[in-house]
């Protein structure tokens, strides 16, 4: 089951080395730290940064790993306790994090309630 995750995680990694490893390969360093500044306009910098093709596909790798990680725990989520998830898996492949937003609100409306936390049911096993 993890297969898909890590060829995308090893392309992702992979296209990070490359670009590094090349002149103006990757964003300059000032401008991918004006994204996190909230005194300045980080919408404006994210913009900004499409301009380097090397950013371009070290975000789109990144987003579509995010996308398939997710992707899946909702499928698995939904197999489990028994509720309808394509509609919550399209938009996550779609969009992201409202996807999983909306597997949260089905979640909530079938009256399955939200998912637990799977670490603490491995602690328990484990005492």
């Amino acid at each position: 089951g993890y297969e898909i995750l890590t060829i995308t995680s090893l392309v992702h990694f992979f296209i990070v080395a490359a670009s590094i490893a090349q002149p103006d390969g990757t964003a300059p360093m000032a401008e991918f730290a004006d994204v996190f500044d909230p005194a300045g306009d980080p919408q404006k910098a994210m913009v900004g940064m499409m301009q380097y093709p090397n950013f371009v596909s070290e975000e789109w790798s990144h987003v579509l790993t995010w996308d398939l990680f997710v992707g899946r725990w909702i499928w698995l989520d939904g197999l489990k306790r028994g509720i309808f998830t394509s509609h919550s898996v399209l938009l996550c492949n779609l969009i992201g994090p409202p996807g999983l937003l909306l597997h949260w609100a089905t979640c909530l409306v079938t009256g399955k309630g939200l998912p637990g936390n799977e670490a603490e049911a491995i602690d328990e096993l484990d005492e």
